[in-house]
């Protein structure tokens, strides 16, 4: 009998030793914030952060590399992801959704590193070879965006423009052209070099003007916020009041509304 308690105490231990084991080989290591250095993680888990719908035709080691790639993107870790996209993308010559994503991903990845140049050069290379596909959109805004840190205004409203009168575009793009095109409006950037002067009350004027003239622009509510933090600005706490009101009045759905309520809150009665 003793016997058997024995082996059974054995087999207990032999059992639980067995489950750590395969959970240290299974949890991913504290370094790789992924966590797809493990097992292999399934094609629906994969999914669900690649998106892309062909992952399992690739060898094993490339569908990893693309899933960390993705993870690292979807985490903010942009340069992890650069170095993903890129390392994904040696030696491939042919377009497929595997290029299409990681090209896409890989020019946003450099612009929020503030690479502009390399970031351009990926966008354009993605136009010439998916100008029809909707992700072509998103490339179009953020060559427009570099172009108009390079001064060149122009090529930037273009580009904006095409986004806006192709109706096959991604509708989140087209409001993304359209606030950012507005932003170009004489009176807004008026306001705006008025604004980081500290010359609040010429600020205030352009702002208002500007809402008079593009009443419906995406751009508006933030106008109407920003006249509103000028009156601060000059002690006028009454107006701004006023303005923060009307903007959640006539923009309640808009991310600036959300803002105003907050000063209006914080200011008081």
């Amino acid at each position: 009998m003793k016997a058997f308690k024995t082996l059974g105490v054995s087999a207990i231990v032999l059992c639980i030793l067995a489950g750590v084991w395969f959970y240290l080989q299974a949890r991913p290591p504290e370094n790789d914030p992924a966590g797809w250095s493990g097992p292999p993680t399934g094609e629906v888990q994969a999914l669900k952060y690649v998106q892309i719908q062909t992952l399992s035709q690739y060898p094993p080691e490339l569908q990893d590399e693309i899933r960390r790639a993705f993870a690292a993107y979807q985490a903010g870790d942009f340069a992890v992801a650069a170095r993903g996209f890129q390392q994904v993308l040696i030696g491939r010559d042919r377009q497929d959704e595997l290029d299409l994503k990681a090209r896409y991903h890989l020019a946003w990845a450099d612009y929020n590193l503030g690479c502009g140049r390399e970031a351009l050069e990926t966008a354009e290379k993605f136009l010439s070879d998916y100008a029809g596909e909707p992700e072509a959109a998103g490339m179009r805004v953020l060559l427009a965006r570099v172009l108009r840190e390079e001064n060149k205004d122009e090529e930037a409203v273009a580009l904006y423009r095409t986004v806006l009168s192709e109706p096959a575009q991604d509708r989140f793009w087209c409001d993304v052209a359209a606030y950012e095109l507005d932003t170009f409006h004489s009176a807004f950037q008026n306001a705006q070099k008025a604004y980081q002067k500290g010359q609040y009350i010429e600020a205030n004027e352009s702002y208002l003007e500007f809402v008079r003239q593009k009443k419906s622009s995406p751009l508006a509510p933030t106008a109407l916020y920003l006249a509103g933090r000028c009156q601060e600005n000059l002690n006028n706490l009454p107006a701004a009041k006023r303005l923060y009101a009307r903007l959640m009045k006539e923009y309640p759905a808009a991310n600036a509304a959300k803002s105003a309520q907050i000063r209006r809150e914080q200011i008081g009665s």
